[in-house]
């Protein structure tokens, strides 16, 4: 869809196909609902206090961005860390927040709840896609 409509950058891409990575834990003993869920705020959090003073529940976001956050610039892996947040945790932005979430997180969110079906499979050049991941993240990473 983001190619498709021509909002593909490279980092964009580089965070659609990493965004999901945290599912792997679909593949442990960790129960489906504490992988694949909105993410909701734990406890109470005043208005503006910014995301990253949040504590939010476990799930694959989480997972996700403590395995890449030291390969990734701090707004990719920022981008995998919140893609889940529930829309009632909006409130809880800084000004940085906002800015990102308009450069980076809308914009993405979007294309990550717009452009699933199990109807549709895309058809991408998985050759310049593992070429542009290994430009990102040369070499592996162990999650």
């Amino acid at each position: 869809m983001m190619e498709a409509e021509g909002a593909a950058s490279e980092e964009f891409i580089v965070a659609a196909l990493l965004h999901d990575v945290g599912k792997i834990l679909l593949l442990t003993d960790e129960p489906p609902e504490n992988v694949v869920c909105d993410n909701f705020p734990i406890g109470d959090h005043p208005d503006g206090i910014g995301l990253d003073e949040v504590t939010f529940q476990w799930n694959h976001d989480e997972f996700g961005y403590l395995k890449l956050k030291d390969h990734l610039p701090n707004k990719l892996a920022r981008l995998i860390r919140y893609h889940s947040i529930n829309p009632t945790s909006l409130r809880l932005m800084n000004s940085d927040d906002v800015r990102f979430y308009e450069s980076h997180l809308r914009p993405f969110r979007r294309y990550d709840k717009l452009s699933k079906s199990i109807d549709k499979v895309p058809i991408i050049d998985v050759d310049r896609h593992l070429k542009t991941l290994d430009k990102w993240i040369p070499g592996t990473i162990d999650l």
